[in-house]
């Protein structure tokens, strides 16, 4: 098993899908602001997901789904407004879907597939979904 820890040589990290990492997301990688795109699917990634993600304004694709998440999606992820993908299905976060969601601005123009799923807790409605007009998988 490997453990994910972050680096100054990252500045150009792509994809760590399947590669059973494991332990949490380090928060230094919030401090990777160039960073478009962070996939981590498949993994064995768990604990809560660092509010330091919320830095990442240029991330495009934020792709988190299939590992051990726990905790709620942070609020600093409104943050995140160039993202045209976002998966965090497959985890065991709780609390509601965030309302920023629907406030994302690229999400709301080209979002084609949004997956959130196994959100335990008390049940909530999905943000207002209206804008976002390419939507076709949810």
């Amino acid at each position: 098993m490997y453990k994910l820890t972050c680096s100054p040589i990252f500045s150009c990290l792509r994809s760590l899908i399947v590669n059973r990492l494991t332990g949490t997301i380090p928060p230094e990688i919030g401090n990777i602001t160039t960073l478009e795109q962070l996939v981590l699917e498949d993994n064995l990634l768990g604990g809560s997901l660092p509010p330091d993600l919320g830095n990442l304004t240029r991330l495009r694709r934020l792709a988190l789904s299939a590992n051990n998440f726990t905790g709620t999606i942070p609020d600093t992820f409104g943050n995140l407004k160039s993202l045209n993908e976002f998966k965090i299905d497959g985890s065991e976060l709780s609390g509601k879907i965030p309302d920023f969601i629907g406030n994302w601005i690229n999400i709301t123009t080209f979002l084609e597939s949004l997956r959130i799923s196994d959100l335990s807790g008390s049940s909530s409605t999905l943000p207002n979904l209206q804008a976002m007009k390419n939507l076709t998988n949810l």
